[in-house]
């Protein structure tokens, strides 16, 4: 019996650990409250529909160990979590800046109506200057860099790459009201899921609705045809205003990743991008201070090629 008691700690402190958001095991961690809470259920749901209704069977390969090792560390390395929305908040009530409180003025249907279409359009926003601006597409090259989609591809990210999006909602959030929880909450988090998930499920007239994964695919997509298409994280009506939607039931995206090279283990995947980001801050120096003979003996596309780097671009 204390064998047993014992495994069951060890098994509890393990799973802790790898769904914890601390290098350090947390001492009064439950699995069996953790796998009660929503978010875990509707994981639990997706990863089943992968099992039972895969869109292609695929054996095990070094993808799923790199997927597996994003998923542990992703919230380790929150810098977001960390840093950037605590000292946000911070600031937002130390200096008192303007908050509109619509959560206590207008009816809740109202409001909820407004906030889906304001942060929708933050989050909308936020995911296109990942993909336009030049620094920003280096850090988002490792969400994209998978050649094979799964539910777990939504944790396969860059420590930075909230650095855009996380300050932008937070701010927006503290202007509606400083007690706001996204109204969508767990339908946000189903399709989060869902959205790059190895599914044979068709969603039909939910896909003019939500970015589920026959949308998101297209976004995923190394057709150039595709490229800075289906930004909307959640809901797709600011795509579609944007003339960025797309969505052809008949010409479904099948293949997916980066014409680069990109880093295959998790560590270089954090170094890397970072690598990318200083060549191009040096070239873009050596573009700017290059005067008179100097630069007429330097091709400038040759020290500033780099800072195209945006989707579709061979250089990474």
């Amino acid at each position: 019996m204390d064998i047993l008691k014992n495994l069951a700690a060890l098994i509890n402190e393990m799973i802790g650990w790898i769904v914890g958001s601390s290098f350090v095991p947390h001492p009064g961690f439950s699995v069996l409250r953790w796998a009660a809470r929503p978010a875990v259920l509707i994981l639990v749901l997706v990863v089943a529909l992968e099992l039972l209704m895969p869109k292609e069977r695929r054996g095990w390969n070094r993808q799923h160990l790199l997927t597996f090792t994003h998923f542990v560390m992703s919230s380790k390395v929150a810098l977001f979590t960390f840093a950037v929305v605590p000292a946000l908040q911070w600031t937002w009530i130390r200096f008192s800046l303007p908050t509109l409180h619509l959560d206590e003025k207008l009816p809740p249907v109202v409001f909820v109506v407004l906030t889906i279409v304001v942060l929708g359009l933050v989050d909308y926003t936020a995911h296109r200057l990942l993909h336009h601006v030049p620094l920003l597409w280096h850090i988002h090259k490792i969400h994209h860099a998978p050649r094979q989609l799964t539910w777990a591809t939504t944790f396969q990210e860059h420590f930075a790459m909230t650095l855009t999006s996380a300050p932008l909602l937070t701010a927006s959030t503290l202007l509606l009201g400083v007690h706001l929880v996204p109204p969508w909450g767990s339908v946000y988090i189903l399709v989060n899921y869902l959205q790059h998930a190895n599914i044979s499920l068709r969603f039909g007239w939910l896909n003019y609705i939500f970015a589920l994964p026959e949308v998101h695919r297209y976004h995923h997509s190394r057709d150039p045809r595709y490229y800075d298409t289906n930004f909307g994280g959640g809901f797709v009506f600011w795509d579609m205003i944007f003339g960025t939607y797309r969505y052809d039931p008949g010409n479904p995206a099948t293949e997916y990743g980066l014409d680069l090279d990109v880093p295959t283990n998790w560590l270089a995947q954090q170094i890397e991008p970072l690598k990318w980001i200083a060549r191009d801050i040096w070239n873009s120096s050596a573009v700017r201070f290059l005067s008179g003979r100097k630069a007429a003996a330097v091709p400038i596309a040759d020290l500033s090629a780099s800072a195209t780097g945006v989707q579709g671009s061979n250089t990474p």
